[in-house]
Protein backbone atom coordinates (compact mmCIF):
# COMPACT_ATOMS: atom_id res chain seq x y z
CA UNK A 1 0.00 0.00 0.00
CA UNK A 2 1.51 3.32 -1.11
CA UNK A 3 0.81 5.97 1.52
CA UNK A 4 1.37 9.08 -0.60
CA UNK A 5 -0.01 9.33 -4.15
CA UNK A 6 1.48 12.75 -4.74
CA UNK A 7 2.36 12.41 -8.45
CA UNK A 8 -1.22 11.57 -9.48
CA UNK A 9 -2.02 15.29 -9.66
CA UNK A 10 0.64 15.71 -12.38
CA UNK A 11 -0.78 13.03 -14.69
CA UNK A 12 -1.97 15.52 -17.31
CA UNK A 13 1.45 17.15 -17.56
CA UNK A 14 3.37 13.84 -17.66
CA UNK A 15 0.95 12.47 -20.26
CA UNK A 16 1.53 15.59 -22.40
CA UNK A 17 5.26 14.87 -22.38
CA UNK A 18 4.74 11.23 -23.34
CA UNK A 19 2.33 12.26 -26.11
CA UNK A 20 5.07 14.30 -27.83
CA UNK A 21 6.58 11.03 -29.07
CA UNK A 22 3.28 10.11 -30.73
CA UNK A 23 2.94 13.28 -32.79
CA UNK A 24 3.78 12.49 -36.40
CA UNK A 25 4.58 16.07 -37.42
CA UNK A 26 6.41 18.18 -34.88
CA UNK A 27 8.31 21.43 -35.02
CA UNK A 28 12.03 21.26 -35.76
CA UNK A 29 13.09 22.33 -32.25
CA UNK A 30 10.82 19.72 -30.63
CA UNK A 31 11.96 17.05 -33.08
CA UNK A 32 15.59 17.70 -32.15
CA UNK A 33 15.09 17.05 -28.44
CA UNK A 34 12.90 13.99 -29.05
CA UNK A 35 15.97 12.08 -30.24
CA UNK A 36 16.47 11.39 -26.51
CA UNK A 37 14.27 9.36 -24.19
CA UNK A 38 12.26 10.94 -21.40
CA UNK A 39 14.42 11.14 -18.26
CA UNK A 40 13.67 12.23 -14.72
CA UNK A 41 15.28 12.47 -11.27
CA UNK A 42 13.76 13.11 -7.83
CA UNK A 43 15.25 15.52 -5.27
CA UNK A 44 13.94 16.55 -1.84
CA UNK A 45 13.55 20.06 -0.41
CA UNK A 46 14.83 20.84 3.09
CA UNK A 47 14.37 24.62 3.07
CA UNK A 48 11.50 26.17 1.12
CA UNK A 49 13.42 29.44 0.58
CA UNK A 50 15.19 27.62 -2.22
CA UNK A 51 12.11 28.09 -4.43
CA UNK A 52 12.63 31.84 -4.31
CA UNK A 53 16.34 31.37 -5.06
CA UNK A 54 15.56 29.39 -8.20
CA UNK A 55 12.69 31.55 -9.47
CA UNK A 56 14.14 34.99 -8.70
CA UNK A 57 17.84 34.48 -9.45
CA UNK A 58 19.49 33.63 -12.75
CA UNK A 59 23.09 32.66 -11.93
CA UNK A 60 25.13 30.77 -9.36
CA UNK A 61 28.77 29.77 -9.00
CA UNK A 62 30.36 26.85 -7.18
CA UNK A 63 33.91 25.60 -7.02
CA UNK A 64 33.33 23.33 -10.03
CA UNK A 65 30.53 25.02 -12.01
CA UNK A 66 29.03 28.29 -13.15
CA UNK A 67 25.29 28.13 -13.79
CA UNK A 68 23.07 30.52 -15.70
CA UNK A 69 19.40 29.73 -16.01
CA UNK A 70 16.17 31.24 -17.23
CA UNK A 71 12.54 30.43 -16.44
CA UNK A 72 11.10 30.12 -19.94
CA UNK A 73 7.53 29.37 -18.94
CA UNK A 74 5.40 28.82 -15.84
CA UNK A 75 3.04 26.07 -16.99
CA UNK A 76 1.15 25.86 -13.69
CA UNK A 77 1.70 27.12 -10.16
CA UNK A 78 4.59 24.73 -9.57
CA UNK A 79 5.64 23.44 -13.02
CA UNK A 80 8.36 25.43 -14.74
CA UNK A 81 10.20 25.18 -18.04
CA UNK A 82 13.88 26.17 -17.83
CA UNK A 83 16.90 26.77 -19.97
CA UNK A 84 20.24 26.10 -18.28
CA UNK A 85 23.81 26.94 -19.23
CA UNK A 86 26.65 25.25 -17.35
CA UNK A 87 30.31 26.23 -17.47
CA UNK A 88 33.30 24.21 -16.28
CA UNK A 89 36.99 24.29 -17.15
CA UNK A 90 36.09 21.73 -19.86
CA UNK A 91 33.74 24.18 -21.62
CA UNK A 92 30.16 25.41 -21.57
CA UNK A 93 26.94 23.53 -22.33
CA UNK A 94 23.44 24.78 -23.10
CA UNK A 95 20.40 22.73 -22.07
CA UNK A 96 17.19 23.95 -23.65
CA UNK A 97 13.70 23.24 -22.45
CA UNK A 98 13.59 20.89 -19.52
CA UNK A 99 11.06 21.02 -16.69
CA UNK A 100 10.98 21.01 -12.92
CA UNK A 101 7.96 20.22 -10.78
CA UNK A 102 8.62 22.04 -7.51
CA UNK A 103 6.24 21.26 -4.65
CA UNK A 104 6.69 22.99 -1.30
CA UNK A 105 3.83 21.03 0.23
CA UNK A 106 5.27 17.63 -0.68
CA UNK A 107 8.90 18.80 -0.41
CA UNK A 108 10.24 17.49 -3.69
CA UNK A 109 11.63 18.61 -7.02
CA UNK A 110 11.28 16.42 -10.08
CA UNK A 111 13.59 17.30 -12.97
CA UNK A 112 12.15 15.87 -16.19
CA UNK A 113 12.56 16.22 -19.95
CA UNK A 114 13.83 14.68 -23.17
CA UNK A 115 17.49 14.87 -22.21
CA UNK A 116 20.81 13.21 -22.85
CA UNK A 117 22.32 11.37 -19.88
CA UNK A 118 25.08 14.00 -19.70
CA UNK A 119 22.53 16.80 -19.58
CA UNK A 120 20.68 15.10 -16.73
CA UNK A 121 24.01 14.94 -14.86
CA UNK A 122 24.44 18.69 -15.41
CA UNK A 123 20.93 19.39 -14.13
CA UNK A 124 21.71 17.18 -11.13
CA UNK A 125 24.83 19.28 -10.45
CA UNK A 126 22.74 22.46 -10.76
CA UNK A 127 20.17 21.32 -8.20
CA UNK A 128 22.86 19.87 -5.92
CA UNK A 129 24.49 23.33 -5.85
CA UNK A 130 21.62 24.37 -3.53
CA UNK A 131 22.72 21.82 -0.89
CA UNK A 132 21.60 21.42 1.89
CA UNK A 133 18.34 23.17 0.92
CA UNK A 134 17.98 20.62 -1.90
CA UNK A 135 19.08 17.04 -1.29
CA UNK A 136 19.86 14.29 -3.75
CA UNK A 137 18.18 10.96 -2.98
CA UNK A 138 19.03 7.28 -3.24
CA UNK A 139 17.67 3.82 -2.48
CA UNK A 140 19.60 1.05 -0.77
CA UNK A 141 19.68 -2.48 -2.15
CA UNK A 142 16.91 -3.53 0.23
CA UNK A 143 14.73 -0.57 -0.79
CA UNK A 144 15.27 -1.32 -4.49
CA UNK A 145 14.31 -4.93 -3.80
CA UNK A 146 11.12 -3.81 -2.04
CA UNK A 147 10.27 -1.55 -4.98
CA UNK A 148 10.73 -4.43 -7.44
CA UNK A 149 8.64 -6.77 -5.28
CA UNK A 150 5.88 -4.13 -5.19
CA UNK A 151 5.90 -4.16 -8.99
CA UNK A 152 5.92 -7.98 -9.11
CA UNK A 153 2.79 -8.04 -6.91
CA UNK A 154 1.01 -5.47 -9.07
CA UNK A 155 1.84 -6.69 -12.58
CA UNK A 156 1.57 -10.00 -14.38
CA UNK A 157 5.10 -10.42 -15.70
CA UNK A 158 8.42 -8.64 -15.16
CA UNK A 159 11.65 -9.35 -17.00
CA UNK A 160 14.96 -7.58 -16.69
CA UNK A 161 16.98 -6.64 -19.75
CA UNK A 162 20.05 -5.33 -17.95
CA UNK A 163 21.40 -5.06 -14.41
CA UNK A 164 24.44 -3.04 -13.37
CA UNK A 165 25.66 -4.08 -9.96
CA UNK A 166 28.62 -3.50 -7.68
CA UNK A 167 30.25 -5.99 -5.35
CA UNK A 168 30.43 -4.83 -1.74
CA UNK A 169 33.90 -5.30 -0.32
CA UNK A 170 34.97 -5.72 3.28
CA UNK A 171 38.45 -6.96 2.36
CA UNK A 172 39.99 -3.65 1.31
CA UNK A 173 39.15 -3.91 -2.38
CA UNK A 174 37.37 -1.05 -4.15
CA UNK A 175 33.83 -2.05 -5.28
CA UNK A 176 33.68 -2.66 -9.02
CA UNK A 177 30.63 -2.31 -11.25
CA UNK A 178 29.65 -5.02 -13.71
CA UNK A 179 26.81 -5.45 -16.19
CA UNK A 180 24.61 -8.52 -16.68
CA UNK A 181 22.46 -8.83 -19.81
CA UNK A 182 21.35 -12.43 -19.23
CA UNK A 183 17.57 -12.67 -18.94
CA UNK A 184 16.03 -14.81 -16.23
CA UNK A 185 13.80 -14.86 -13.18
CA UNK A 186 14.11 -11.52 -11.41
CA UNK A 187 13.65 -12.77 -7.83
CA UNK A 188 16.26 -15.47 -8.40
CA UNK A 189 18.69 -12.90 -9.80
CA UNK A 190 18.23 -10.58 -6.79
CA UNK A 191 18.84 -13.48 -4.39
CA UNK A 192 21.95 -14.49 -6.34
CA UNK A 193 23.35 -10.96 -6.16
CA UNK A 194 22.70 -10.70 -2.43
CA UNK A 195 24.39 -14.05 -1.75
CA UNK A 196 27.46 -12.72 -3.55
CA UNK A 197 27.36 -9.36 -1.70
CA UNK A 198 26.42 -7.51 -4.88
CA UNK A 199 23.90 -4.68 -5.00
CA UNK A 200 21.88 -3.23 -7.86
CA UNK A 201 23.02 0.12 -9.23
CA UNK A 202 20.91 0.25 -12.40
CA UNK A 203 18.19 -2.07 -13.65
CA UNK A 204 16.21 -2.09 -16.90
CA UNK A 205 12.78 -3.73 -16.76
CA UNK A 206 10.09 -4.92 -19.17
CA UNK A 207 6.70 -5.15 -17.44
CA UNK A 208 3.59 -6.77 -18.89
CA UNK A 209 0.15 -5.89 -17.56
CA UNK A 210 -2.19 -8.67 -18.70
CA UNK A 211 -5.54 -6.99 -17.96
CA UNK A 212 -4.76 -3.99 -20.15
CA UNK A 213 -2.62 -5.95 -22.61
CA UNK A 214 -0.01 -3.29 -21.94
CA UNK A 215 3.79 -3.37 -21.93
CA UNK A 216 6.00 -0.72 -20.42
CA UNK A 217 9.76 -0.46 -20.38
CA UNK A 218 12.06 1.70 -18.26
CA UNK A 219 15.52 1.89 -16.72
CA UNK A 220 16.01 2.77 -13.05
CA UNK A 221 19.16 4.05 -11.32
CA UNK A 222 19.66 3.94 -7.52
CA UNK A 223 20.00 7.75 -7.43
CA UNK A 224 16.31 7.76 -8.45
CA UNK A 225 16.89 8.50 -12.10
CA UNK A 226 14.40 7.00 -14.54
CA UNK A 227 14.70 6.60 -18.30
CA UNK A 228 11.19 5.97 -19.63
CA UNK A 229 11.25 4.10 -22.94
CA UNK A 230 7.63 3.02 -23.29
CA UNK A 231 4.43 3.02 -21.29
CA UNK A 232 1.48 5.05 -20.08
CA UNK A 233 1.57 7.96 -17.64
CA UNK A 234 -0.18 5.83 -14.99
CA UNK A 235 2.72 3.37 -14.84
CA UNK A 236 5.32 6.15 -14.77
CA UNK A 237 3.43 7.87 -11.93
CA UNK A 238 3.20 4.60 -9.98
CA UNK A 239 6.99 4.22 -10.09
CA UNK A 240 7.47 7.84 -8.97
CA UNK A 241 5.04 7.34 -6.08
CA UNK A 242 6.81 4.18 -4.89
CA UNK A 243 10.18 5.96 -4.90
CA UNK A 244 8.83 9.08 -3.19
CA UNK A 245 7.29 7.08 -0.35
CA UNK A 246 10.60 5.40 0.39
CA UNK A 247 12.79 8.49 0.26
CA UNK A 248 10.50 10.87 2.18
CA UNK A 249 10.18 8.36 5.02
CA UNK A 250 13.98 8.16 5.29
CA UNK A 251 14.38 11.93 4.89
CA UNK A 252 11.91 12.64 7.71
CA UNK A 253 13.47 10.02 9.97
CA UNK A 254 16.84 11.74 9.66
CA UNK A 255 15.45 15.23 10.24
CA UNK A 256 15.88 17.30 13.44
CA UNK A 257 18.61 15.10 14.88
CA UNK A 258 21.12 17.89 15.40
CA UNK A 259 21.76 18.81 19.03
CA UNK A 260 20.65 22.41 18.62
CA UNK A 261 17.13 21.17 17.81
CA UNK A 262 16.85 18.90 20.85
CA UNK A 263 16.11 19.68 24.48
CA UNK A 264 19.28 20.21 26.55
CA UNK A 265 21.33 19.71 23.37
CA UNK A 266 20.90 15.96 23.67
CA UNK A 267 22.05 13.75 20.85
CA UNK A 268 19.61 11.62 18.85
CA UNK A 269 21.68 8.69 17.59
CA UNK A 270 20.62 5.87 15.31
CA UNK A 271 22.12 2.52 14.37
CA UNK A 272 23.28 1.05 11.07
CA UNK A 273 22.91 -2.74 11.28
CA UNK A 274 25.05 -4.49 8.68
CA UNK A 275 24.43 -8.03 7.48
CA UNK A 276 28.11 -8.85 7.71
CA UNK A 277 30.68 -8.55 10.51
CA UNK A 278 32.45 -5.64 8.88
CA UNK A 279 34.05 -4.53 12.18
CA UNK A 280 35.25 -7.92 13.42
CA UNK A 281 38.96 -7.41 12.72
CA UNK A 282 41.43 -4.55 12.76
CA UNK A 283 41.93 -4.99 9.00
CA UNK A 284 38.20 -4.60 8.29
CA UNK A 285 38.01 -1.50 10.47
CA UNK A 286 41.02 -0.08 8.62
CA UNK A 287 39.21 -0.64 5.33
CA UNK A 288 36.14 1.20 6.65
CA UNK A 289 38.33 4.15 7.67
CA UNK A 290 40.32 4.16 4.43
CA UNK A 291 37.09 4.20 2.41
CA UNK A 292 36.32 7.70 3.65
CA UNK A 293 39.38 9.02 1.85
CA UNK A 294 37.22 8.71 -1.28
CA UNK A 295 34.32 10.65 0.26
CA UNK A 296 34.34 14.14 -1.36
CA UNK A 297 34.20 17.24 0.83
CA UNK A 298 34.47 15.37 4.10
CA UNK A 299 37.10 15.37 6.85
CA UNK A 300 37.47 12.87 9.67
CA UNK A 301 39.62 12.14 12.68
CA UNK A 302 40.21 8.67 14.10
CA UNK A 303 39.81 8.76 17.87
CA UNK A 304 40.35 5.02 18.23
CA UNK A 305 40.67 1.99 15.98
CA UNK A 306 41.60 -1.59 16.71
CA UNK A 307 40.70 -4.03 19.55
CA UNK A 308 38.51 -4.23 17.28
CA UNK A 309 36.71 -0.97 18.07
CA UNK A 310 36.15 2.17 16.02
CA UNK A 311 35.55 5.73 17.19
CA UNK A 312 35.47 8.29 14.38
CA UNK A 313 34.75 12.04 14.29
CA UNK A 314 33.46 13.30 10.95
CA UNK A 315 32.64 16.70 9.44
CA UNK A 316 30.76 17.33 6.21
CA UNK A 317 32.50 20.36 4.70
CA UNK A 318 29.51 21.10 2.44
CA UNK A 319 27.38 22.41 5.33
CA UNK A 320 29.51 21.91 8.46
CA UNK A 321 27.42 19.01 9.75
CA UNK A 322 29.38 16.83 12.14
CA UNK A 323 29.02 13.34 13.60
CA UNK A 324 30.51 10.80 15.93
CA UNK A 325 30.64 7.22 14.62
CA UNK A 326 31.16 4.34 17.06
CA UNK A 327 30.99 0.59 16.63
CA UNK A 328 28.84 -1.13 19.23
CA UNK A 329 29.27 -4.66 17.85
CA UNK A 330 30.99 -6.40 14.94
CA UNK A 331 27.93 -5.65 12.78
CA UNK A 332 26.51 -2.43 14.23
CA UNK A 333 27.56 1.21 13.89
CA UNK A 334 26.11 4.07 15.95
CA UNK A 335 25.92 7.52 14.31
CA UNK A 336 25.55 10.45 16.72
CA UNK A 337 24.70 13.80 15.08
CA UNK A 338 26.36 16.80 16.77
CA UNK A 339 25.35 20.49 17.15
CA UNK A 340 24.85 20.96 13.38
CA UNK A 341 23.58 18.01 11.40
CA UNK A 342 21.26 18.27 8.39
CA UNK A 343 19.26 15.36 7.03
CA UNK A 344 20.68 16.31 3.62
CA UNK A 345 24.18 15.63 4.95
CA UNK A 346 23.09 12.37 6.58
CA UNK A 347 21.56 11.25 3.27
CA UNK A 348 24.91 12.00 1.61
CA UNK A 349 26.84 9.96 4.18
CA UNK A 350 24.42 7.01 4.11
CA UNK A 351 24.51 6.99 0.32
CA UNK A 352 28.31 6.79 0.41
CA UNK A 353 28.33 3.92 2.91
CA UNK A 354 25.66 2.01 0.98
CA UNK A 355 27.35 2.47 -2.38
CA UNK A 356 31.00 2.07 -1.38
CA UNK A 357 31.19 -0.07 1.75
CA UNK A 358 28.22 -2.28 2.62
CA UNK A 359 24.44 -2.43 2.88
CA UNK A 360 22.65 -1.87 6.16
CA UNK A 361 19.34 -1.44 7.91
CA UNK A 362 18.61 1.80 9.80
CA UNK A 363 17.36 1.15 13.34
CA UNK A 364 16.33 3.64 16.01
CA UNK A 365 18.71 3.67 18.98
CA UNK A 366 15.99 3.01 21.58
CA UNK A 367 14.64 0.14 19.49
CA UNK A 368 18.13 -1.32 19.28
CA UNK A 369 18.56 -1.11 23.08
CA UNK A 370 15.22 -2.84 23.61
CA UNK A 371 16.27 -5.64 21.27
CA UNK A 372 19.53 -6.11 23.16
CA UNK A 373 17.71 -6.14 26.50
CA UNK A 374 15.21 -8.69 25.18
CA UNK A 375 18.05 -10.99 24.06
CA UNK A 376 19.70 -10.74 27.47
CA UNK A 377 16.46 -11.55 29.28
CA UNK A 378 15.84 -14.59 27.08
Amino acid sequence: MIKFQIFDKYKEFIQSLLDLKNIEEVKTDISEKLKYDLKSQIFLIRDFSVKRDILENSSKSTRDYEFEWKIVKNLKSNIFELNLKTKTHFGSYQINSFYIILSEKDRFILAIGYLSSKDLKRIEAFLESFFPEISNTFLTQNEIKQMIYNLIEKYYSIEYKMITYSKKAIDGKIPRKAVDYILGDLKTKILELENEHKSIYTIELFIFEIEENNIFHFRYNRMNKIIWYKGKADEFINILNIIYNKIIEKFDYLDKRERKDTSNNDTKPFILKFNESIFSTKEKISFFIESFKNFPKCTYAVMHSGNPYLHLMMRDIKDNSSYTLKTISHKDLMICPQIISSNSSLIRILDFISNNIFEYEIVDYDTYLNEIQSIKEN
